[in-house]
């Protein structure tokens, strides 16, 4: 594993700085996650979203 420079890290920093993103965008990820997370538990899930 290399070491990061300074620029590396504070721009990953600002990559997930989740203040930036507003509540429909968290949401969103949320939504999405947590249907990776049921689906790879065996779970059916569906989506009634128009996406």
């Amino acid at each position: 594993m290399t070491d990061k420079s300074g620029s590396e890290t504070l721009r990953n920093a600002r990559r997930h700085a989740w203040s930036r993103l507003n509540n429909q965008k968290v949401g969103a990820y949320a939504e999405y996650f947590f249907k990776m997370e049921f689906t790879m538990a065996g779970f059916q899930v569906y989506s009634t979203g128009g996406r």
